[in-house]
Parts: structure tokens; sequence; C-alpha cells
């Protein structure tokens, strides 16, 4: 369980985080994080857990019942219902998040510089290689050329990976 994800730190990640995080869990340590939860607040035993994914039954099914009920324990119903949906718009239907960062910059620029400025990135050097690799697209497409320059005339969203985004906009003047 420590290999993958630090359970003792998971009071301190963003709601939204603690759902994604959750889903991204191997199948085998779902007992594990299960084992976190009170008993009162467990979607189903360890043992009804096991019957579950022996019969058949899809291990993504299990995750959002128990990414649920760990949210919920930590921010409500309602908060566990919004990251679900959240995280179901933007990983099954591929939509951008609604709330995004936001970068305000003066004329084109070079996607690198964009990517650095707004942290993305943590270097231009790293920058490029997220591009030369196919990890940055901006409004759906995929960028290919270091050198690509983004104007913001009308507003773009950069998506790094699949789960960083930000909303570039052109500063007025």
């Amino acid at each position: 369980m420590q290999k993958y994800y630090n359970i003792q730190r998971f009071p301190f990640v963003a709601e939204y985080d603690k759902y994604g995080k959750l889903m991204s869990i191997p199948d085998a340590s779902m007992v594990d994080y299960l084992n976190f939860l009170p008993f009162s607040a467990q979607p189903f035993t360890a043992s009804q857990l096991q019957n579950r994914l022996e019969s058949g039954e899809n291990p993504r099914d299990l995750k959002v019942q128990l990414a649920r009920s760990l949210v919920a324990l930590y921010h409500g119903e309602e908060v566990a219902n919004q990251a679900a949906e959240r995280f179901r718009l933007q990983f099954t239907e591929q939509q951008v998040p609604e709330e995004i960062e936001e970068l305000e910059i003066e004329g084109p620029l070079l996607v690198v510089d964009v990517l650095t400025l707004s942290q993305m990135a943590p270097s231009k050097t790293e920058a490029r290689r997220l591009i030369e690799q196919g990890g940055v697209r901006i409004d759906g497409q995929v960028v290919g050329d270091i050198k690509a320059i983004i104007d913001a005339i009308n507003p773009k969203v950069i998506q790094v990976g699949k789960r960083k985004f930000l909303r570039v906009i052109q500063k007025h003047a």
C-alpha cells in the first residue's frame, strides 16, 4: 500500500484528487483502502469485496463505491457525488473540467514558455520533452513541434497529460 500511495496523507488531499487517486489504485490494494474506512462507512466488507471480484464484477465499479465512501467520509455525500461526476466527465467522456486555471498572455508565445510560466512543466527542458512525447494538446490537438507558438486571440485550452489543464487568454491592454 505504501508503495503506491501514502494513505496517512489522505486527509490533506483535495476532495477531487482523493477520488482520482482512489480510482487509480491497483485492484489488489482495494482491501487496504477499504480497511482505512470506519466499519460503518464501508460500502462492503473485505470478504464481500473478494467474493464480488471472484464472481467477475468489474473492479472499476467497486473502486467507484470505495472512492465515493472515502470522499464522503471527509467531505460529505454531495461533494463525493460531485467528485464522481467530475471524474466521469474528465476521464470517461474526455471533457475539459469546468474550473481550470487561467493564464493571461500578451501576444504570441512559444508553447514551451507558456508551460513553464504556468508551472505545468518545471523547466523548458521538461516542457520540450512533454511536447516531443505527445503529452501536450491545445484545444484537443496534439502539439508535435517544440517551436509551436500559441496566440490567445481566442481563448485556448492546453492539456498536459490526462489531468493538467490551463486556459490561455489574451491580456487586454
